[in-house]
């Protein structure tokens, strides 16, 4: 046996032992050796709750409780005090009152009854009333029941009594909830055989019909008659009818009815209330008496929608009064009337009658809306009820659009007015009438009407606004409605604000002068606000804080070095504002700006070491606005100069001497080509002798310092393509500053230098293109800037023809069709692995069978490409599409080259150069923008490339384009998607409402400031 084994057994023995000894313990315990019964009594309701149940005895108290079986009803709870009935109402009730059940069965149920809802006439425990009701039987059917209905003068003696006298309390086979037919139910009290009963009806017998004459309850009548009676029957005049036609025996409502036109003439002409043509008296009318006017059968409103029921079902919106009372009658004849509709008043005098005509046609009014002025007020509004307000007959903007369509068309500018774009119209405009132009609710003063909403502008005429404000001419700058500019702007901010000052546009538009970015791009607001301010020429800031919104740099030392005084209090003491001759906007030369501040004498002339000081060079050394050091100096410094060793550059006179003597520190270049500056010794040409803002001691950035020279290439910066490097100004990414060994200065071989940018151009394939495989780059291309696609120096057709002879090359071309000298449609002009360097990726018609798509005298249409892409054909159907026209000659060929390409998808070019041929502007549009998409060239990663059901060809909606990449924006962000509208335009909001996708000059590509401007566009309350 296993010591495991062992030790398992030995501790089942010890268990089995531990458990015996508890075991006679615990009988040791316990008194005797039987178990004893338990005697603990189960506790009663009454030991908790004894304070009620002294309570539920108090009078009428429900069986159960008096005889103290809650169990009958409730089931125990433990420690949380929570009432459980053994089974729901009314079943729990049913249990017992098994009459009950029968009475709701019956045609005519009591509400409460119907529903279940016991407890709301029944205490469940004890009442002092009977039945356990929970107040006295008047009292409680006047919880439901209007009390005036049955307090009248005279009241009939059960209602003042016992409800339960003629009602059944739960249900009923006859109307009403009454016990018994109506008939017996009288006859209980009123004995139709009696002498005074019959004399008291003028000696008729009735026996039934009691209510067409009496109110069951109460009545401000003897006898309780119904208030309005027919006159006939007053004094007993009964015969008047019932003598010319005997009534019994069933006779038709048409046989009754012409028994009226004996006292009631019919009226011919006019316009005639149909049951009245017909002689259907009793469709609207009682025969003896009625609780309401004319003797009407019904209440009114009942009695004209039981034909009329358009008129019924209105739950949201606006309902006129006299329809929603009911009274009918104040506005309709009953049986005819001289105008249509059974009108009282014909036209806009029938409104009047309650309308004051004071409010819409008043006297001083100069304008009258048009449907008011003919008296056409049911062109806008119904007369009965309507979802809207003000009982329109459409929503507000849709109504007033279908008369100004001219004015909805505008609903889909970029920038719309909030009202507008809501439809709410009669928030600027009177809809009736208006002193004021366009029905204004007054003059555009902006303490009458724009004030209204635009709050914060108020605070601007505290200040000192600007003169438009000040007089409430908000339309001068703005339109009203909307605009395809933000802020409603009616032009642009510059073309706006030189309509008023005259004086700026010498400013603006001089030329040979120097002028301030802002004024020449039109964009005044970037300094100006244009509601006003405290600060002078209305201003948004003060200077220096206004120039650093754009000039930053300029404040780069001011806190850890030394600022220029001038600069860092006022901006404008040595610079104008808006333009001026001089480089920089500076008022007058640098050196006499210098000269008013600083007396040109022997204390200056000691701190320069006694040195003859130029005129012009005090910039030369130092920053104008602040620099590191505390002698303002510029950060890149001439060794000699930073070492005060002046005479290792100047004479013991302070003459200069560059040129040869700037090589006795720096060692010449040697190299086959000189730039001439270098080889004449014109140093200074290019770098300051002293101290610059450019490393190198440059005396301007790059591409600016070439161009004071090369003239002739800087204007090929105009071009409308341009080689990269030289747009953006980088001109020793290709050239060396001083010598090389390469022609134009070039850092290596031509190929070579091409090479380090174009590694996408083919290397080591088997066939390569004559000039490429030389290096002779610039026998195709030019190398700054052209008009020609890729920089060739001419269109594609003329330059291959250059080389290779045209005759010599159609012959080489078995081509069904004529060539039309697109070379690069099927050749690399670089080489590939292909023989006659054809592209590497090869249409499939083109390798097999050009007869295929050029069938005699078929022409190459976007159809022929359609007849094998048919998924293309389902993209360009879609709403948005590159292919708008099916037989559009260029079509599928303006991206594509229909014999063979670089990639698999056939494409011209590479995706970004593609899209650049037709979106050029778009690239410039975002040009220099400080935030820009960091995908930008990147195209087809948010647009389709054939059609898409978005705006913009998006890959998805402005939304779930954006959030393929950015995955969690869409939960955390604004709410964006649908059902979220832009009040603007009514537009579905997404990312691209305040995102611009590929760059702005905010945080986020925002389109505005994210602080406020932003937001204010739609949150401005």
């Amino acid at each position: 046996m296993s010591n495991k084994y062992s030790k398992k057994r030995i501790l089942f023995i010890i268990n089995s032992l531990l458990i015996i000894v508890l075991y006679f313990t615990l009988q040791a315990c316990v008194s005797g050796n039987t178990p004893q019964k338990n005697t603990q009594r189960r506790q009663a309701c009454t030991d908790c709750h004894a304070d009620w149940a002294e309570s539920f005895q108090q009078g009428n108290t429900h069986k159960p409780v008096e005889a103290g079986k809650c169990r009958t009803c409730h089931l125990p709870h433990g420690l949380i005090a929570v009432v459980q009935l053994t089974s729901p109402a009314p079943r729990l009730c049913f249990a017992c009152h098994k009459d009950i059940p029968e009475s709701i069965e019956k045609k005519v149920v009591h509400q409460p009854a119907k529903n279940g809802k016991c407890l709301e006439c029944h205490n469940s425990h004890n009442s002092t009333n009977e039945h356990l009701l929970k107040n006295s039987e008047r009292e409680l059917c006047f919880q439901c029941h209007e009390q005036d209905r049955y307090s009248k003068k005279n009241v009939h003696k059960p209602v003042a009594e016992k409800c339960i006298t003629c009602h059944a309390p739960h249900g009923s086979d006859y109307p009403a909830l009454t016990d018994k037919k109506l008939a017996e139910l009288c006859a209980q009290c009123h004995d139709f055989k009696a002498a005074s009963f019959v004399a008291k009806h003028y000696g008729k017998k009735v026996t039934d019909g009691c209510l067409t004459c009496h109110d069951p309850h109460s009545s401000e009548s003897e006898g309780l008659l119904k208030p309005f009676i027919h006159p006939s029957i007053e004094g007993g005049g009964c015969d008047s009818c019932h003598d010319k036609m005997e009534m019994r025996g069933g006779k038709s409502a048409e046989q009754m009815s012409s028994l009226c036109v004996s006292c009631h003439p019919s009226h011919v002409g006019g316009f005639l209330h149909e049951p009245y043509v017909n002689g259907q008296c009793l469709e609207c009318h009682a025969v003896h008496a009625s609780d309401y006017l004319a003797i009407a059968a019904r209440p009114l409103q009942q009695l004209c929608t039981e034909c009329h029921d358009q008129h019924t079902g209105i739950q949201k919106g606006s309902l006129h009064e006299p329809a929603q009372k009911g009274d009918c009658l104040s506005c309709h004849q009953s049986h005819w009337s001289e105008n249509a509709q059974l009108l009282t008043v014909s036209g806009n005098d029938l409104c009047f009658k309650c309308h004051d005509q004071a409010d819409f046609t008043g006297k001083g009014r100069k304008r009258l809306h048009e449907p008011v002025g003919q008296g056409e007020c049911l062109d806008c509004h119904e007369a009965h009820a309507a979802p809207q307000k003000s009982l329109l007959n459409e929503k507000q903007g849709k109504l007033c659009f279908s008369c100004h369509d001219q004015t909805a068309g505008e609903i889909y500018h970029s920038s719309v007015h909030r009202p507008f774009a809501e439809g709410n119209c009669s928030s600027c405009h009177q809809p009736h009438q208006s002193s004021a132009p366009h029905f204004l609710k007054d003059s555009v003063s902006l303490n009458k009407l724009c004030l209204q909403c635009h709050a914060q502008i108020e605070e601007k005429l505290k200040e000192t606004p600007h003169q438009p404000v000040a007089k409430g001419k908000c339309t001068n700058c703005h339109d009203s409605h909307a605009a395809n500019r933000k802020a409603l702007l009616l032009e642009n901010p510059g073309k706006l604000c030189l309509s008023c000052h005259d004086d700026m546009k010498f400013a603006a538009e001089s030329k040979g002068r120097i002028i301030h970015e802002p004024i020449r791009e039109g964009n005044c607001t970037v300094c100006h606000d244009p509601h006003g301010t405290v600060k002078p020429q209305n201003l948004k800031k003060m200077e220096p804080g206004l120039c650093l919104d754009c000039h930053a740099e300029i404040s780069q030392f001011w806190s850890t070095g030394s600022a220029h005084e001038p600069a860092s209090q006022q901006c404008t003491t040595c610079h104008l504002s808006h333009s001026g001759d001089n480089e920089a906007l500076l008022r007058k030369e640098a050196a006499s700006i210098c000269g008013d501040c600083h007396e040109s004498g022997a204390e200056l002339q000691a701190t320069h070491k006694g040195m003859k000081l130029s005129p012009l060079g005090c910039v030369n050394c130092h920053d104008p606005h602040g620099s590191a050091n505390n002698k303002l100096l510029r950060p890149v410094l001439h060794e000699p100069f930073n070492s005060a060793d002046c005479l290792s550059c100047h004479d013991s006179q302070g003459a200069v001497t560059t040129g040869p003597k700037c090589f006795d520190c720096h060692e010449k270049d040697d190299g086959k080509v000189v730039h001439a500056p270098y080889r004449q010794n014109k140093c200074a040409d290019c770098h300051q002798t002293h101290a610059a803002d450019y490393p190198g001691l440059l005396v301007n950035s790059g591409a600016s310092l070439c161009a004071t020279c090369h003239a002739d290439i800087a204007k090929k910066s105009s071009a409308q393509k341009l080689h990269k490097p030289f747009q953006e100004g980088r001109c020793q990414t290709c050239h060396a500053s001083h010598t090389s060994d390469h022609k134009n200065l070039l850092h290596d071989s031509l190929s070579t230098a091409c090479m380090e940018c174009h590694t996408d151009l083919p290397q080591g394939v088997k066939n390569l293109h004559s000039p490429f495989a030389k290096g002779e780059c610039l026998t195709c291309h030019l190398a700054h800037g052209g008009s020609n696609d890729n920089l060739l120096v001419e269109k594609s057709d003329n330059l291959c023809y250059q080389c290779h002879q045209k005759d010599r090359v159609i012959g080489q071309h078995k081509s069904p069709v004529p060539l039309t000298g697109n070379c690069v449609s099927c050749h690399d002009p670089h080489g590939s692995n292909q023989k006659a360097i054809i592209r590497e990726f090869i249409h499939e018609p083109f390798s097999d069978d050009c007869s295929y798509c050029h069938q005699s005298g078929q022409e190459i249409t976007n159809e022929l490409c359609l007849q094998c892409h048919e998924r293309v054909r389902d993209d360009y159907l879609l709403p948005h599409s590159h292919l708008t026209m099916v037989d559009k000659k260029e079509g599928c060929l303006t991206c594509h080259t229909p014999h063979a390409g670089k990639t698999a998808a056939m494409l011209r070019d590479e995706v970004d150069q593609v899209c650049l041929e037709c979106h050029q502007q778009s690239l410039d549009r975002y040009d220099g923008k400080k935030h820009v998409h960091q995908d930008m060239d990147n195209c087809t990663d948010c647009h389709a490339g054939h059609g898409s059901s978005a705006p913009a060809m998006l890959k998805g909606d402005g939304s779930t384009t954006c959030t393929s990449c950015h995955k969690s924006h869409d939960s955390f962000t604004h709410p964006i998607g649908e059902g979220v509208l832009d009040h603007r335009n009514r537009q579905m909001l997404t990312c691209l409402t305040c995102h611009d996708p590929k760059g702005t000059d905010y945080e986020y590509n925002l389109l505005l400031d994210h602080s406020k401007e932003l937001c204010v566009q739609c949150h401005r309350y």
